[in-house]
């Protein structure tokens, strides 16, 4: 976000300054919010990740099984290896939509700068 406000303040504006080809800084704006969009979207919180087994349930499901600490131990690996894969499928997506977010501010700069250069 912060090299999309940089780059937005130094090349939209010359872009919005020059007369001919305003559509090319137009088009470059576009880029630049979409990039915003996009790394607010990867930033805001999501509800899909897990960061804790809950401890109560944990000790009231052992408690039921009366499971022997070997078992208990081999339970909490399982839980926690199913919790990273879950958390790592969220994960990679955001990867995926912050790839878009930098792809769309590298368009917004080139767009900017074909614009000032044909000027």
């Amino acid at each position: 976000m912060t090299a999309t406000a940089i780059v937005t303040s130094f090349l939209g504006g010359r872009a919005l300054d020059q007369p001919d080809h305003r559509y090319l800084a137009i088009v470059g704006f576009a880029f630049a919010i979409a990039s915003l969009l996009l790394s607010v979207y990867v930033l805001a919180p999501k509800a899909d990740l897990d960061f804790a087994l809950s401890g109560p349930g944990v000790y009231e499901h052992f408690v039921e099984q009366t499971s022997d600490l070997a078992e208990v131990k081999r339970t909490l690996a399982y839980w926690n290896q199913g919790a990273y894969d879950s958390n790592q499928q969220v994960v990679d997506a955001l990867i995926r939509w912050f790839r878009r977010a930098i792809g769309a501010l590298v368009l917004a700069v080139a767009v900017w700068s074909l614009e000032l250069g044909l000027h």
